[in-house]
């Protein structure tokens, strides 16, 4: 019955009342840093180091967009976590220190979230909201002129 499946949800933690949201898997998506986390951010920066450095002679520009996993924004397990905690940030760290362009969508998200009780994720899966769709657009091309990359 549904009430079973709801219950089960429930127990393994995909599925939260207080939000009405369901979640694939909260600890599959973890955002805290820690060991893993931390090999990862560093393989990570290593290989979009070359990739800057390969586009850069072809006169490419580099430009990365990282969006928070709904785990990260509204799972109570992670509701707590700071920002010097979050994989994403440290990540974002990483790349100002090597000078990797991105858009900061973790601190933009937050604050979508903090001031509005619209929702960046739908409850009954993982996929971006329309709303998402459109910042992102929206933060994409603004960089994008701003840096003269294409023509209003």
């Amino acid at each position: 019955t549904r009430k079973q499946i709801a219950y089960e949800f429930i127990k393994t933690g995909q599925y939260d009342p207080e939000n009405k949201m369901i979640f694939f898997d909260v600890s599959a998506y973890d955002p805290r840093l820690n060991i893993m986390t931390r090999k990862a951010i560093d393989e990570t920066v290593q290989t979009l180091i070359k990739t800057k450095e390969i586009l850069t002679k072809r006169n490419i520009k580099l430009l990365l967009v990282v969006m928070p996993g709904k785990d990260h924004l509204y799972a109570k397990k992670y509701k707590k976590l700071t920002p010097e905690k979050s994989s994403l940030y440290v990540l974002q760290k990483r790349l100002d220190e090597n000078q990797i362009d991105y858009i900061d969508l973790l601190t933009i998200s937050s604050e979508i979230k903090k001031g509005s009780n619209q929702l960046l994720y739908y409850k009954d899966d993982s996929h971006w909201t329309t709303l998402v769709n459109e910042i992102i657009a929206r933060e994409i091309a603004e960089k994008l002129n701003a840096d003269k990359l294409i023509s209003k």
